[in-house]
């Protein structure tokens, strides 16, 4: 399990040492493979995702880490050294932004083609999609074109027109 998900891992201890310059990052690392291997057992797939799993495991075992750490080192409440790393765990837009970010969206897919929203369209709705490996996912959404009898020209025409709106 946890080989499969390093980069998840190392993006959540980048989130932490970010907030916290000084933090090392090899040790919080360390600290969150550790989390990882023991939890592994835990982990039940009718539950959720493997890797929102990963993410909880490592996020709650450095928080662990570090409100111990702010306990031992100052007379403060632990949790006022944590609110620089809450506001960024917890900066989600809100609903300006979200209208903002529907609104662009709209604007990009109407700018395509609809062979252009054909592929946003199988990439957005699309289950099983690699979508962490881009070669692999790209191969299965070329796949779900060439069965529909999309032509090598129209499928990588389109693929590059998806590229430039994004």
């Amino acid at each position: 399990m946890l080989e499969e998900n390093l980069n998840l891992v190392r993006k959540v201890v980048w989130s932490f040492v970010k907030v916290h310059p000084g933090l090392e990052f090899d040790d919080l690392f360390s600290e969150a493979c550790i989390a990882c291997l023991e939890a592994q057992n835990v982990y039940k797939p009718e539950r959720g995702k493997k890797s929102t799993f990963i993410w909880h495991v490592v996020s709650n075992h450095l928080r662990t880490i570090l409100y111990k750490e702010a306990g031992k080192n100052t007379a403060e409440e632990p949790k006022e050294n944590l609110e620089g790393y809450m506001d960024s765990v917890n900066n989600y837009p809100g609903p300006e932004e979200f209208i903002i970010a529907k609104e662009n969206w709209e604007e990009i897919m109407s700018s395509l083609s609809p062979e252009g929203q054909t592929i946003c369209e199988i990439l957005l709705h699309s289950e099983n999609l690699p979508i962490n490996k881009p070669k692999k996912c790209r191969g299965e959404i070329i796949k779900v074109l060439r069965s529909q009898g999309w032509g090598w020209n129209k499928i990588w025409k389109s693929f590059n027109e998806v590229k430039q709106a994004l």
